[in-house]
């Protein structure tokens, strides 16, 4: 299991989707509205300027009601994965407008398990998913 410390930004709890900040450094909870990329999930709670954990290896565990056999991407909410494209479309606020990102984050093995293979985000219209 590959594994990188980070700095966190801010406040994560074990299980979050966190991708790295503009100082490739510190790591934020991932969110589908940012451009910044994903690097992997959280294997432990941290605060905001704490070393942070973040699993980077082929399999993680630690999440739930994840459908098995679907893609995860993640979600609209910060540090949130949903487990298929149809739950990423219903997680983007109805008001929001413009480009969001859609960033796979790896096959559902189970209901709490991913495979945890991060793909480069795809630039998604709004328009084009309403």
């Amino acid at each position: 299991m590959s594994r990188v410390t980070f700095i966190a930004g801010e406040n994560i709890n074990k299980g979050d989707v966190v991708a790295l900040g503009s100082g490739y450094s510190v790591a934020y909870k991932a969110s589908a509205n940012s451009t910044n990329s994903v690097v992997g999930f959280a294997t432990h709670s941290v605060a905001a300027g704490s070393s942070l954990l973040v699993n980077r290896g082929t399999i993680f565990t630690s999440l739930s009601g994840l459908t098995p056999g679907q893609t995860s991407y993640v979600s609209y909410a910060s540090g949130s994965v949903v487990s298929s494209y149809d739950s990423w479309v219903n997680s983007i606020p109805i008001t929001s407008s413009g480009t969001v990102y859609l960033t796979s984050v790896g096959r559902n093995l189970s209901t709490s398990g991913v495979t945890n293979q991060i793909e480069p985000a795809v630039v998604i219209n709004l328009a084009s998913v309403r």
